[in-house]
């Protein structure tokens, strides 16, 4: 059985319904980009960063970061495997440089 891509970021967010700063956006990014998780896995590494802080809930960030890490090369590998992997990348590449346009037109503004 032929597995499905993920959803892309903009159906995610829509699934998740979030309302983040431009502050939050870009310290996910910031996690993305020092950690190579993707955005979504960074994104959930932020919410956990944020209930440990609140106190909300205890949790091991170095499990989580472990679990996500291993979690990320899972989806890589498989991706690799099933030929969508350049698919993925294309669509890393186009976020960023999407997310660079905007921040760029808001400096602008």
């Amino acid at each position: 059985m032929a597995r499905l891509k993920p959803p892309s970021r903009g159906r995610l967010t829509e699934t998740l319904h979030l309302r983040l700063t431009n502050e939050e956006l870009e310290f996910i990014q910031m996690i993305s980009e020092k950690t190579g998780l993707s955005l979504s896995e960074a994104t959930r590494l932020a919410i956990n960063m944020f209930r440990i802080t609140l106190g909300l809930e205890a949790v091991d960030v170095d499990k989580v970061g472990k679990a996500l890490r291993e979690a990320s090369e899972k989806v890589i590998r498989e991706a690799k495997e099933e030929g969508w992997y350049e698919d993925l990348k294309q669509e890393e590449e186009a976020w960023k440089r999407f997310s660079s346009l905007k921040r760029s037109s808001e400096r602008k503004d």
